[in-house]
């Protein structure tokens, strides 16, 4: 893991591509804390995995033993569950109480993204459990928040859903972070809720 990008951030902070601070402790912990997502991609948290370990797409490693067990353990993409991965594993029983995720109502002006994978039943788009998938906004509209998530078995998404801004809404959005950066009392959350973000 990289923990030299501190830009203009203070001691124990890491810049983002958007110039906004977080905590190193918040770095490849499996939680989207920059907007850009760049505090969990592969260039920031790619490891070299032991022999007894799975790498997850974003390039954590984790334990083999938590590959295919139902359960998923890479926080980002799931990939430890994927059926590409676990249809060879011996003694691989998927869970029967699988449910899909589906793409949502039209109203929330939030998709799949046409780049990733989904299946279409009944005019309805929907990814099965453990399947990665990338949303997008109308073409007029920002999106704000985790773009990639991943479905859990349940039929729940791993990550918050995220929302989709207008310019002047976003334009808002990003006002009260920067003020909040001076202000350490509104913790960043807190501005999530304010904008009803998750």
């Amino acid at each position: 893991m990289l923990e030299s990008q501190r830009g203009n951030c203070g001691q124990g902070e890491w810049q983002c591509v958007d110039k906004e601070c977080i905590p190193t402790s918040s770095l490849c912990n499996g939680k989207i804390d920059c907007t850009d997502g760049a505090d969990e991609a592969l260039a920031q948290c790619y490891e070299k995995c032991e022999e007894d370990q799975f790498q997850c797409g974003n390039g954590i490693c984790i334990s083999k033993d938590k590959v295919c067990d139902n359960t998923i353990d890479c926080p980002m993409d799931g990939a430890d569950e994927l059926q590409t991965v676990c249809e060879y594993v011996n003694g691989y029983k998927p869970s029967n109480s699988y449910r899909p995720c589906n793409e949502g109502p039209e109203e929330n002006g939030i998709f799949f993204s046409e780049s990733s994978t989904y299946h279409i039943a009944n005019g309805i788009k929907y990814v099965l459990p453990n399947e990665p998938i990338r949303f997008r906004c109308d073409y007029y509209k920002i999106i704000v928040g985790t773009e990639s998530n991943v479905c859990m078995l349940n039929g729940t998404w791993h990550h918050d859903f995220p929302k989709c801004l207008s310019p002047r809404e976003y334009r808002d959005y990003e006002a009260e972070l920067k003020k909040n950066r001076t202000n350490s009392n509104t913790p960043r959350n807190g501005i999530k809720k304010l904008f009803n973000l998750y």
